[in-house]
């Protein structure tokens, strides 16, 4: 029987190992389940499986967990990334994308100090102010928090939206497309109005 370290680090071999004794333990390996032949692999599987110390595999064989953080300080634009158990306080920003994605600061931009002058940046640049006067440092937002040249971590961002979003001290809405304007007295028609652009907004769809 081979040593605990041995499990601690498992070969792709062990891993093939262990991959079949749970299919001989869900009966997928043998068509006739009834057979001397099943019933005498489904025992040493058993008793295989229970003598196998309860060792989580290694770390090196999970991805990595992390998230970039912005900081927008003073105009000034910076990526920080974090571990996943080390997240500071953070804001994140819900908003939709320009139909033209061209428009949004992207990942490369922020990390060469570039995009100031694109639309998406009026976004960043609102979250970041906003986050400041409630005493946050970082906020996140998808634009050009994620590398998206990078498939996985493209994929586990995906993944980790949801969570991201609920752990947030702050979610601040940025409706590109709501005239801020307040109802003046002079107003005849409803159109010239908030209501009726925030009405039709594209956050909503």
């Amino acid at each position: 029987m081979p040593n605990r370290e041995w499990f601690e680090h498992p070969t792709p071999y062990y891993l093939s190992l262990t991959s079949r004794v749970s299919a001989v333990l869900q009966g997928d390996c043998l068509n006739t389940t009834s057979s001397p032949t099943f019933t005498s692999l489904r025992f040493y599987a058993t008793s295989t499986a229970r003598q196998l110390p309860r060792t989580p595999l290694p770390a090196i064989l999970e991805p990595r967990r992390t998230m970039h953080m912005l900081r927008y300080d003073d105009g000034d634009l910076s990526l920080t990334q974090f571990e996943e158990n080390d997240i500071p306080e953070y804001a994140i920003l819900s908003h939709t994308w320009e139909q033209d994605n061209n428009k949004e600061v992207a990942y490369a931009e922020v990390m060469s100090g570039t995009g100031q002058g694109k639309t998406g940046f009026e976004k960043i640049r609102f979250c970041g102010e906003r986050a400041g006067k409630d005493g946050l440092s970082y906020f996140w937002l998808d634009t050009c928090c994620i590398n998206k040249e990078n498939k996985a971590e493209l994929r586990r961002s995906i993944n980790s939206k949801f969570r991201w979003y609920r752990n947030a001290c702050r979610c601040y809405i940025y409706l590109s497309d709501v005239l801020t304007r307040k109802r003046k007295a002079t107003d005849q028609s409803p159109e010239q109005t908030w209501e009726l652009s925030f009405q039709k907004s594209r956050w909503f769809t």
